[in-house]
């Protein structure tokens, strides 16, 4: 919500000349409409207010219209006039001038596609300075605590109908909004005071029901459905986009199920290769995993190299070079390299070697070698492409189906 530019109730009694009313039925709410002003409650031809604004100047954002009744706490409230405001960083928004019979005053702003209901709140204090609140600040209003959620200065941009009090455009007053849940305060600094609004938010529907716009109302409600279902979509998807990423998480930090193992030292390895095994390796439905590794490898390194071998021969090789070193330069370091891992898929189940080479320095003839084999590995990879896919989808369709949070969302990333 943003402020809107109005006078105290006691101002504008004092606007109402009694002279003014309707003679036919005593009411102070008249229309313009077709170059006629007439009263709102009995049709009555009446002349125009001195400070009367024909209108047409700027474009209707809502459905509301100048004359339409509302219904608010069991009495009629007529649209008489409209005014359009903009504040300092350029943000523009509507304001509703609502008319009981008697007068009674409430005001309905529709900012940005937000509804809200505002009346005169004489128990603010007149002691405050505006240009003192900052956003996000807490403040006590009618004993409970709510946050300034903006503050500015504001000016009138356009105005339009039988608004019973003088307005030009151009004006400006600096303004300061306060929110709790749906309740919201507004304190303006008027020209001869302070003056202090309170109210609520109103969804679309509420507003078109208080007006009786029917096809509003249905349009709203089908919105909402729809609205309703994009978060509920949203929400699957960024469930199972966390849980995508939860198994990725556990495949990432396992090798699968282990079905052999073996180690030998570098010296021990023949120059035409050592064999072995045999293993059996009956699961083709997932990958396998070949892990060579090597450790006491102290300023040293020696280069591995496994192949797998079945009865027709090799079916797969995998190599690494592995390596531990320590120095100094600006600082100390230790870099090293002591396990390879490297997947494979088989074309049929059977039983299977490892042929191993070996190939070190001098100083790393006893280190050891270990192979292991796993089947039943898991990918992290596809997890973790499923999981950001539901990541993005899920928070697309949640913004597409909350208007409100999407703004923010927005605004969120304009301020960023």
């Amino acid at each position: 919500m943003r402020s809107h530019f109005c006078y105290n109730t006691v101002q504008m009694q004092r606007t109402l000349d009694p002279s003014l009313a309707c003679p036919s039925c005593g009411a102070q709410a008249r229309v313009f409409k077709n170059s006629q002003s007439t009263c709102a409650y009995c049709g009555a031809t009446l002349p125009p207010l001195p400070f009367t604004h024909p209108g047409g100047t700027f474009a209707h954002t809502s459905p509301i219209r100048i004359g339409m009744k509302a219904k608010l706490g069991g009495r009629e409230y007529v649209a008489v006039g409209r005014l359009l405001f903009r504040d300092s960083e350029g943000y523009a928004w509507e304001e509703w001038v609502l008319l009981s019979q008697d007068g009674d005053a409430q005001y309905l702003e529709f900012d940005e596609g937000k509804w809200s209901l505002t009346r005169y709140w004489p128990e603010g204090s007149q002691s405050v300075r505006v240009g003192d609140y900052t956003e996000g600040q807490p403040v006590t209003l009618g004993g409970k605590t709510y946050i300034v959620t903006s503050v500015g200065m504001m000016r009138v941009a356009g105005v339009e109908g039988e608004i019973p009090w003088r307005v030009s455009v151009g004006e400006s007053s600096p303004y300061a909004d306060f929110g709790s849940g749906d309740t919201i305060f507004s304190v303006e600094q008027a020209s001869d005071g302070i003056e202090w609004f309170r109210g609520r938010r109103l969804d679309a529907a509420e507003v078109y029901t208080l007006f009786d716009l029917k096809e509003e109302v249905r349009e709203e409600m089908q919105k909402e459905v729809v609205q309703t279902d994009r978060r509920r979509f949203g929400c699957l998807w960024l469930n199972l986009s966390l849980l995508a990423f939860f198994l990725c998480a556990i495949a990432s930090s396992t090798n699968g199920k282990q079905v052999f193992s073996a180690q030998l030292t570098a010296d021990q390895v023949a120059d035409e290769g050592s064999l072995v095994g045999p293993f059996p390796l009956k699961h083709i439905e997932f990958p396998h995993r070949l892990s060579l590794a090597s450790g006491g490898l102290s300023q040293t390194s020696v280069w591995v190299q496994g192949v797998l071998e079945d009865a027709g021969g090799a079916v797969f090789e995998a190599e690494q070079e592995f390596w531990d070193e320590t120095g100094y330069d600006d600082g100390p370091w230790h870099e090293w390299v002591t396990d390879a891992n490297t997947d494979f898929r088989l074309a049929k189940a059977g039983d299977f070697r490892v042929r191993v080479y070996a190939d070190p320095e001098a100083a790393a003839t006893s280190v050891p070698i270990m192979v292991r084999v796993y089947e039943d590995v898991r990918h992290a990879t596809p997890l973790a492409w499923f999981g950001g896919i539901g990541l993005v989808l899920g928070t697309c369709f949640w913004l597409s189906g909350a208007p409100g949070a999407r703004k923010s969302f927005a605004e969120a990333m304009q301020d960023s």
